[in-house]
């Protein structure tokens, strides 16, 4: 059975959540607006009995829009803030993975093997610089031989 990962779920209905509010909410403003011009109509129509009714629909429409908006608005926050925290997670995970690795590393590295594999390897850089030295002064001397003192740098 695949384990479920619990932040993953919860981002997904707080989306599904947020993403009905935004729809309900743009249903109210649908609401409000033909409350509104039912409220006008009345009040052309010299119906003001009529006109207050659609009118405090209107009123309530608008302010169950503006609530269904703060609503969604949260709830984007929480999105956002669950987001962080998985990324927290993996970035944990993932560096605890490292850590083991380099622990396995360690363990199975023989320090002592790997100084004298450098010691040695000094040793014979130093060698192959004497020599490198003797090879410049025999091919500087040949040149003094061939051009002479000013044929030198």
């Amino acid at each position: 059975m695949v384990r479920k990962d619990p932040i993953f779920e919860a981002r997904t209905n707080v989306k599904l959540h947020s993403n009905r509010l935004k729809k309900e909410a743009a249903r109210a403003e649908a609401t409000f607006k033909s409350e509104k011009a039912k409220a006008d109509r009345a009040m052309k129509n010299r119906e003001f009995q009529i006109a207050r009714i659609h009118a405090a629909s209107a009123v309530r429409e608008k302010r169950r829009q503006v609530t269904l908006k703060s609503e969604a608005a949260r709830a984007d926050v929480i999105i956002n803030e669950l987001k962080a925290a998985q990324s927290t997670r993996d970035t944990s995970r993932t560096l605890a993975l490292a850590s083991r690795g380099l622990d396995a590393a360690s363990k199975s590295v023989n320090l002592e093997h790997l100084v004298s594999h450098a010691n040695n390897f000094l040793a014979r850089s130093e060698d192959f610089k004497i020599a490198s030295s003797a090879i410049e002064d025999v091919a500087q001397g040949v040149s003094m031989q061939e051009y002479g003192a000013e044929g030198g740098e």
